[in-house]
C-alpha cells in the first residue's frame, strides 16, 4: 500500500519487464498475537502503532467491535463495541480515522448486504456514521487514495438474486457524498490495495469460482488496465503490498497457499512461509510489516484467533 517508484513500468507495457525472472521475496514470520474474539470475514487496518481488527463473524454470529493489537506488546484490547456487527465489511484509513463500509448482516432473514458507513476516530475512539453506500454490498474492496475512498466490486442483491458487481463508488469525506467511478472490467468479490497512486485488484470470486484476473485503476486517466493474471485463481485471500510484491495469504480451496505477485515482472510465485492456513483472513501492510488477522480453517469453522505478523527482509 506504499510508494513504489518502479511501478511506472505497469503503464509502459515493456516486454522486457514481463519476460524478466521474478525475484523471490524474503518474507519471514516475526510473531503472533491473540484476538480476544476469534473471527473470520473481518477487516484489518495497520497503523504505525497498532493493528485494528474490525467486525467479522464466528459461529456465535456477527461481531460488532474493533480490537486493537499494540505493535510493541502484541496485546489485544477492545477499543469499541459500538460498530454494527457484519461479516465481510471493507475498511481503510484516511488520516486518523478508520472507515468501515458495507458488509453482510447475519442473524436476520433475508441475509442481505448493508449500506452502512461507520467512521472510527483513532484518537477519541468515537464512532460516527457517514452517508450510506449507494449500492449495499459485501465482500467489496475499499481503497483510500487522494483523500477519497473507492468502494470497488463486491456482492449485491438484484431482485431475488445475489450477483457480483464491477461497480465503483467514490466517497468524499469532506462533503460526505458518493459519486460513481469507472466500472472495473471484472465483476467480483475482491480486495483492493493502493500502490504508488494506483489501485490494484487481484483475484477474487464470481459465478461460483475463484478468479485469476489482476486489474489496475489509473486515477489520472479514470480508466482500468488489465495486467498479467495470477498463476493460480485465488479468492478468500488476505491481500497486502510490501516492498516490490503483492501478497495473497490463503485461498478458498487451498488455505495454506501464499502467493507473491512481483510488481515489476508481473509474475506469480508460491511461497513457503510459516503461515497458519486460513480462508477469509484479513491482511494489511505498512512499510515492510504485514499483518494477517483471523480467518476460518473450514467451511463452518473453527475461526482463528491468531493475528500473524510478517516482515519483508532485505535480500
Amino acid at each position: 500500500m506504499r510508494y513504489l517508484p518502479f511501478l511506472c513500468c505497469f503503464l509502459s507495457g515493456l516486454t522486457l519487464a514481463q519476460a524478466a525472472t521474478p525475484t523471490t521475496p524474503h518474507l519471514r514470520k516475526t510473531g503472533e498475537a491473540t484476538l480476544l474474539t476469534p473471527r473470520s470475514g473481518a477487516a484489518v487496518v495497520l497503523t504505525e502503532e497498532a493493528a485494528y481488527i474490525i467486525g467479522g463473524s464466528n459461529p456465535s454470529g456477527t461481531i460488532g467491535d474493533i480490537e486493537r493489537i499494540d505493535l510493541t506488546t502484541l496485546k489485544s484490547s477492545c477499543v469499541t463495541e459500538k460498530i454494527e456487527g457484519r461479516r465481510f465489511p471493507a475498511a481503510a484509513r484516511l488520516g486518523r480515522k478508520l472507515y468501515v463500509v458495507g458488509g453482510l448482516r447475519l442473524g436476520v432473514r433475508p441475509v442481505l448486504p448493508v449500506d452502512t458507513v461507520e467512521i472510527f476516530d483513532l484518537d477519541t475512539r468515537e464512532v460516527t456514521r457517514g452517508k450510506p453506500l449507494p449500492t449495499p454490498r459485501s465482500g467489496l474492496g475499499l481503497a483510500a487514495l487522494g483523500g477519497k475512498l473507492y468502494a470497488i466490486g463486491g456482492t449485491q442483491v438484484q431482485g431475488p438474486n445475489r450477483t457480483q458487481t464491477n461497480r465503483v463508488e467514490v466517497y468524499d469525506p469532506v462533503t460526505d457524498s458518493w459519486t460513481d467511478g469507472p466500472f472495473m472490467p471484472t465483476p467480483r468479490e475482491c480486495e483492493a490495495v493502493v500502490v504508488t497512486g494506483f489501485i490494484l485488484v487481484p483475484g477474487g470470486f464470481a459465478s461460483r469460482r475463484s478468479l485469476d484476473a489482476v486489474e489496475l485503476f489509473i486515477p489520472g486517466e479514470q480508466a482500468w488496465k488489465r495486467l498479467p493474471a495470477l498463476s493460480v485463481p485465488t479468492s478468500a485471500a488476505g491481500v497486502a503490498v510490501a516492498g516490490s510484491h503483492l501478497y495473497l495469504f490463503g485461498n478458498y480451496d487451498d488455505r495454506s497457499q501464499v502467493l507473491a505477485y512481483d510488481l515489476r515482472t508481473r509474475q506469480t510465485q508460491k511461497l513457503k512461509v510459516d503461515f497458519k492456513p486460513a480462508r477469509h483472513a484479513a491482511a494489511d501492510a505498512l512499510g515492510s510489516l504485514l499483518v494477517v488477522a483471523g480467518g476460518s480453517t473450514a467451511e463452518t469453522g473453527p475461526d482463528r484467533s491468531e493475528v500473524q505478523f510478517f516482515e519483508v527482509a532485505p535480500p
